[in-house]
């Protein structure tokens, strides 16, 4: 496991930019609630997300946060354009970066190979993971890893009960891509389809 956890440093420290999607799923909550996420992060430490709430009978709501540098900024559906907001993302954007799910598994002082499992298409590593700053709701961690590049396909956190409370699953994860610097201009109210 701890051959894991270095391979993983090592593959992080060689990417510039990357784009994912995956949907996140809080398990046991009153509402049948979704989140589709998308993540596009560039090498000059710029980060687009765009996270839609699907919510069973209600309209999807999608929200949109770039950082550019150290300023973020918010997209305002209604008068169609970003503001700048002060601190970090907003709260209810359930969102973290590569890095975030990275030093989770590196920085892990918990960190058990449960098993390895074998699929037509590719194979698995599945590993526990105590996060580097647990919580109540959050203090268990199993991680499905594919077995090549080491990338998370499926997370399942745990609260301090053991009580499953959320399901990510990666659907797409491109590394090193050429991104847009539209992407992360905040100045065009067409940056945001709707």
């Amino acid at each position: 496991s701890e051959q894991i956890q270095r391979q993983l440093k090592e593959k992080l420290t060689g990417i510039e930019s990357y784009y994912f999607r995956l949907t996140s799923t809080p398990v046991g909550s009153m509402q049948d609630v979704r989140y589709l996420v998308e993540l596009w992060s560039s090498s000059e430490d710029q980060l687009r997300v765009e996270a839609t709430c699907l919510e069973e009978g209600a309209q999807s709501r999608l929200q949109v946060v770039v950082r550019d540098g150290s300023q973020v900024y918010y997209f305002d559906p209604s008068l169609k354009k970003f503001y700048p907001v002060r601190g970090h993302m907003p709260e209810d954007i359930p969102v973290l970066t590569l890095e975030d799910y990275g030093r989770n598994l590196t920085d892990a002082g918990h960190f058990i190979l449960l098993g390895r499992e074998d699929k037509t298409r590719h194979s698995y590593y599945l590993v526990e993971v105590v996060p580097p700053n647990p919580h109540r709701y959050r203090c268990l961690d199993k991680v499905w890893l594919e077995a090549e590049s080491l990338l998370p396909v499926r997370i399942e956190s745990y609260d301090s009960n053991l009580c499953l409370q959320q399901v990510t699953c990666f659907e797409h994860i491109l590394l090193n891509p050429l991104l847009e610097a539209a992407l992360f201009e905040v100045d065009q109210p067409a940056a945001v389809g709707q």
